[in-house]
């Protein structure tokens, strides 16, 4: 078995190593980022949240750390979505390792988040993986590429040929992402500073729960 030790995987590593391929856009992405009207709705006090949340980021995102996007920003709007450990179909994994041996070599991510069904401490089946970068793509670090690292290995761990969804976000900018047996699909930005925006980006996130319980 080749194994490839620290290896520094880009987007363009992983397109030409395992034969991905980038589509402009995908059915199943068209289908998750469609929400209606009624997706929109937000009490009173959400929307209190959501604009506080909004302003908050609007003034810091440029200088906030990785771990200041994500406590002070990110998880507030994850539990706005509805992510929670209530679940009956999956629990949320925080900062948790997986890996995969596909096609002669080994990959490992740490995702700084993921919707899987799991017992404990053992991630089952990786349904959503999420992955955060505080300001701009860099190659010592695509979040692109640390995304479609962790959907492949739960391709591996899944064991069907049901498509993984995932996200990930620089600074202000949220990417939704769907890859589907060798092809993946990436979202235009939305940008959470925007609180049209920021109102579309949680009720996609909350959409994705649905179609967790019917599809996936």
């Amino acid at each position: 078995m080749e194994k490839i030790p620290k290896q520094v995987w880009t987007e363009s590593d992983l397109r030409f190593q395992f034969k991905l391929k980038e589509l402009e856009t995908h059915p199943l992405l068209v289908d998750w980022l469609k929400v209606e009207t009624l997706d929109l709705h937000f009490s009173s006090v959400e929307l209190q949240r959501l604009e506080k949340l909004r302003s908050t980021l609007k003034q810091n995102f440029k200088f906030w750390n990785e771990e200041e996007l994500k406590m002070r920003f990110i998880a507030f709007i994850l539990e706005i979505a509805g992510y929670q450990d209530d679940h009956p179909r999956f629990r949320i994994y925080l900062e948790r390792s997986i890996t995969a041996v596909i096609e002669t070599i080994r990959l490992n991510v740490e995702a700084d988040l993921m919707l899987a069904a799991g017992i404990g401490e053992l991630i089952q089946h990786p349904y959503f993986c999420f992955h955060e970068y505080k300001r701009k793509k860099k190659k010592a670090d695509d979040p692109v590429a640390q995304v479609l690292i962790a959907m492949l290995i739960a391709q591996v761990l899944n064991e069907n040929d049901k498509p993984i969804y995932g996200c990930h976000v620089i600074g202000e900018l949220w990417y939704f992402m769907v890859l589907h047996g060798k092809e993946y699909a990436i979202s235009e930005p939305m940008s959470a500073t925007n609180i049209i925006h920021l109102k579309q980006i949680v009720a996609i996130l909350k959409r994705f729960i649905d179609i967790l319980n019917v599809h996936l």
